[in-house]
């Protein structure tokens, strides 16, 4: 079931989504990381703390970055140069640890990790004739690949590329893939898990925003959905 239904003056003909967070477990992603950092603590016991606050920082330096919402040229290393002060990290020997532990690792785990009703979701838009893409604010063309949806796709894009340049919730990425897409905003559904990043973006670009995230519930901007299901009738609705 979605909570609350928004007055929409189009009908739907394409979906974005999201990608951290919304086609895959983040939880279980961080408990295999974790464990993999466990494992790495017994043969380096002297990189793993070097490895956290490399990690801790990188993740905070997007945050002040999305906080700040400022464009660059190459966002990518904005962040990375932002964490290497942070953390008082040499940025090359962090960009080594941000490339294995953020890029790399991860692809080995989440097609193990999809979310139940993903792929049946993405299957059904296609055989439905709704145009696909994926916004992130990282680049997502490998994680489609092992997550079994590149086939659905019809469009990427990401925050770090150099005519975005900026990390949600600023509007330039969704409208951008919007027009990736060959539609209009007001006939784009945006799909995340987090309204203050996913929700806002999409607001602001004109798109329906559509938040999948059984934490939220309250707000006059967004529709909020629990289940793969249920997104499917919520688009078949505003589809109508």
């Amino acid at each position: 079931m979605f909570t609350n239904k928004l007055d929409w003056p189009k009908k739907i003909k394409g979906v974005i989504f999201d990608v951290d967070g919304l086609l895959y477990s983040n939880n279980l992603l961080y408990t295999l990381i974790f464990s993999r950092l466990i494992f790495e603590l017994f043969l380096h016991p002297r990189r793993i703390p070097v490895t956290i606050t490399g990690i801790r920082s990188y993740r905070n330096a997007q945050e002040l970055l999305r906080q700040a919402g400022s464009r660059y040229k190459d966002l990518g290393n904005a962040q990375l140069q932002k964490a290497s002060q942070e953390a008082d990290i040499d940025s090359i020997f962090l960009s080594e640890i941000i490339e294995f532990w953020i890029y790399k690792l991860p692809l080995r785990f989440i097609k193990y990790l999809r979310q139940p009703g993903m792929l049946k979701t993405f299957h059904w838009l296609k055989e439905n004739e709704f145009r696909v893409g994926l916004f992130s604010d990282y680049p997502c063309a490998e994680k489609a690949k092992v997550l079994g949806i590149e086939s659905y796709v019809d469009i990427m894009a990401h925050s770090m590329e150099e005519d975005i340049g900026v990390f949600k919730p600023d509007h330039r990425g969704f409208i951008i893939a919007a027009n990736r897409l060959e539609l209009a905003p007001q006939e784009i559904a945006y799909i995340g898990d987090r309204p203050d990043v996913d929700g806002e973006g999409a607001f602001k670009a004109g798109m329906l925003p559509i938040i999948m995230n059984k934490h939220y519930r309250n707000s006059e901007k967004y529709i909020f959905c629990s289940s793969w299901k249920s997104l499917r009738s919520i688009i078949l609705h505003y589809s109508n």
